[in-house]
């Protein structure tokens, strides 16, 4: 359904991108996680025709972006990050003006999120608030009859009554044979529904996988915390691959069987122990050494 080989843009001498291939399957959710200016809303504008990348090439729907940029944009729904609408438009004439380049919508569903969302659809978009704004935003991507939706931080400013119901509708939308694209800062919700999660940083695609392969690639995790005087060396018990330190505490990474590890560790002389399985944005920050996504 998407994909993009060896794709760069450059701003002057600055790499927004750097050489990033990577492909969305149809009928899947697919999610792209990273901090703020890794690259992520460069690709998805990439994607829709919006960023002209410096090189490579994107297809959406069997369609070369590049090559057809009014057809391919036509084949999928887009909520952009910024969100940016006509303020003096009323909502219902804003989506009948969104919409109305699209081969057809799907009218119940857009009647069920104009109800689920509570939108003012007589009233102008001037008086929306900034998370009403987002889901009439949300009702015009996901709507059109067509086979893919990209989401740019599509729960970005959602209550989360309003975010338990998104992410419910984009399992039904893949239900419904609908392909999602999104980018998200909200990593557990990404861990959540998603099929296959990217990590972006730095403009380079560090890693790509289903969730469970990149939790079991991170192991179970052991976070320690010494009691003053002992040294880090100390962690370096058998049965143990890696230490890494972050913010005063460490993260001790088992090679063997965790549970016999954790009981040499237990021995020493330490302020805290903590053994479960690491959430997505800490796997993030441990495997590939970068800040944590706030």
């Amino acid at each position: 359904m998407i994909r993009v080989e060896h794709l760069s843009k450059r701003y002057g001498a600055f790499p927004a991108l750097d050489d990033v291939s990577l492909e969305v399957r149809a009928g899947e959710i697919f999610g792209l996680v990273g901090p703020n200016g890794a690259g992520k809303t460069t690709i998805l504008k990439s994607l829709v025709g919006i960023v002209i990348p410096t090189k490579g090439r994107c297809h959406v729907a069997g369609i070369c972006v590049q090559d057809d940029p009014v057809r391919a944009r036509r084949s999928l729904g887009y909520l952009p990050g910024d969100g940016r609408f006509y303020e003096t438009m009323r909502g219902g004439d804003f989506l009948e003006f969104a919409l109305g380049g699209y081969p057809g919508i799907d009218k119940a569903l857009r009647d069920e999120l104009a109800r689920a969302f509570a939108l003012p659809l007589a009233k102008k978009i001037r008086g929306y608030s900034h998370g009403m704004k987002r889901k009439l935003g949300i009702l015009q991507a996901v709507v059109p009859a067509v086979p893919l939706a990209i989401l740019d931080e599509p729960e970005e400013g959602l209550d989360p009554t309003a975010r338990a119901y998104f992410l419910e509708l984009l399992l039904r939308l893949r239900a419904a044979g609908k392909t999602i694209f999104l980018s998200s800062h909200q990593l557990e919700s990404v861990a959540r529904v998603c099929d296959r999660v990217a990590f972006v940083a730095a403009g380079k695609l560090v890693d790509c996988d289903s969730v469970p392969n990149i939790r079991e690639r991170a192991g179970k995790r052991i976070r320690v915390r010494l009691q003053a005087g002992v040294e880090p060396a100390a962690l370096r018990v058998a049965g143990v691959a890696e230490v890494i330190a972050r913010n005063g505490e460490f993260t001790v990474v088992a090679e063997g069987d965790p549970l016999e590890v954790l009981r040499r560790l237990a021995a020493l002389p330490l302020d805290g122990l903590e053994f479960r399985q690491l959430r997505l944005e800490e796997i993030y920050a441990d495997l590939y050494q970068i800040d944590r996504p706030q």
